[in-house]
Order: structure tokens, then sequence, then C-alpha cells
């Protein structure tokens, strides 16, 4: 399954149906999001900082 979000809208990727479907949240759960960060341009403040 493949979820086309934007990774810093979080509460939105949660929130998607098939997400839900698929885990069950009132379980502990770990989500790795692994090599996305080279893709937030620096104009965009992928760190927060400042």
């Amino acid at each position: 399954m493949t979820i086309r979000q934007d990774i810093r809208q979080v509460e939105e990727i949660l929130a998607h149906p098939e997400l839900q479907a698929l885990i069950d949240f009132d379980e502990p759960v770990g989500v790795l999001f692994v090599a996305v960060r080279q893709f937030i341009p620096d104009e965009e403040n992928p760190s927060g900082k400042g």
C-alpha cells in the first residue's frame, strides 16, 4: 500500500482510511520515514529551526 501525502502533514497521513484499516493504533506503533529529508527544500525549513 502507498499513501501519497505531504509528509509534513502528519495528522492527514495518520487519519487516512487505508492506514487506519492497516494499523491498530490501540497498540504500540512505530513508523519510520526513511530517506525523505533530502526531498524537502531548505527554503521550507524542514528542521523547524529558526
